[in-house]
């Protein structure tokens, strides 16, 4: 088994609500990222995947708190650790890339100084000629045609796809050892997110940086993931390789969001979609938290929430249909 790169161990994250109230978003969940590999989390809006990487990143909202948990990375827990180590680690062993470029990309400073201000911030060895070469050398390497007159513009020239490529290219220059990517085709056209995801792909594989890839798109997740984790209001619900989860998925999220994926044998016909919506931190929730939009539930899940149940290597469901 490759070596674990990043331990999330019984993460709870507490948001306050308007009235003061403290609610649970992301509720004792545990994982591991594993060096290498591209590993998935999906889940509908409100899940709380995207909470969870801002933990990861320590970006979190000043309404959002970690109420208990660690996330084990080499020596340092990141939910301890001090606001100096923090700038040591992001931007340089911790990377991310942004859902929307736009409004991540500074719009006054043009692209060059952008995508080699983390080597200005970690690389104090080198200088700002060293520097520019580098960033010539990777903005050529993401696909970026003319890299020399893009580095001299500003990102409101640029179309999505390249200032998506920038993105890319920022958050890799200094090598990390894990690349965030929260939702990076979103915004993007069929065509330009195959470019994006092909792109990852090959940073994954020729940089050897390990990705950890946010989605609620289980088409994108096949494209790219190794493995993945299912999402559910704040629970992981499903683990396991992509593959074993798309051709034998468990729990009945799963299948639902399986469902929901648009084929060429529905044309002309309504979409399939799970009933009811994602509950907001501020509803109250059953044990299982799905119970409520499953069409399987059981007086069981109304009391309690599953163990977890391995159904194969690397496969495990919570889920009470399987006790």
């Amino acid at each position: 088994m490759k070596e674990t790169l990043l331990n999330v161990k019984h993460l709870t994250l507490g948001v306050t609500e308007r009235d003061g109230s403290v609610n649970k978003a992301v509720d004792d969940i545990s994982f591991e990222v594993r060096k290498g590999e591209i590993l998935g989390i999906v889940g509908e809006s409100g899940c709380g995947k995207s909470l969870t990487v801002m933990t990861l990143m320590g970006l979190m909202k000043d309404d959002v708190f970690v109420m208990d948990g660690q996330i084990l990375f080499g020596q340092d827990d990141l939910v301890r650790v001090t606001p100096e180590r923090r700038r040591q680690i992001n931007g340089n062993e911790l990377s991310i890339i942004y859902q929307e470029p736009m409004t991540s990309l500074n719009p006054l400073i043009k692209i060059g100084r952008q995508v080699g201000e983390p080597l200005r911030l970690h690389r104090k060895d080198l200088s700002d000629a060293e520097i520019d070469r580098m960033v010539l050398e990777l903005l050529t390497e993401v696909g970026i045609q003319n890299p020399g007159q893009i580095m001299k513009s500003y990102p409101h020239q640029l179309s999505g796809g390249m200032r998506q490529r920038v993105m890319i290219a920022m958050a890799s220059i200094c090598r990390p050892r894990i690349l965030v990517a929260d939702e990076p085709t979103t915004a993007l056209d069929v065509t330009t997110q195959a470019h994006v995801l092909s792109l990852l792909k090959r940073v994954n594989e020729e940089f050897g940086t390990t990705i950890l890839f946010i989605s609620h798109d289980l088409g994108v997740i096949n494209r790219i993931c190794d493995r993945v984790l299912i999402m559910y209001a704040g629970k992981i619900v499903e683990r396991g390789r992509t593959r074993d989860i798309l051709n034998h998925p468990a729990h009945q999220y799963t299948k639902g969001l399986i469902r929901s994926i648009p084929t060429r044998d529905q044309k002309g016909k309504d979409l399939i979609c799970i009933p009811g919506r994602v509950p907001s931190t501020m509803d109250p929730r059953e044990p299982c938290p799905f119970a409520p939009r499953c069409g399987h539930t059981m007086e069981v899940c109304r009391q309690t929430f599953p163990e977890c149940r391995e159904l194969a290597k690397d496969h495990i469901v919570y889920c009470h249909m399987f006790d």
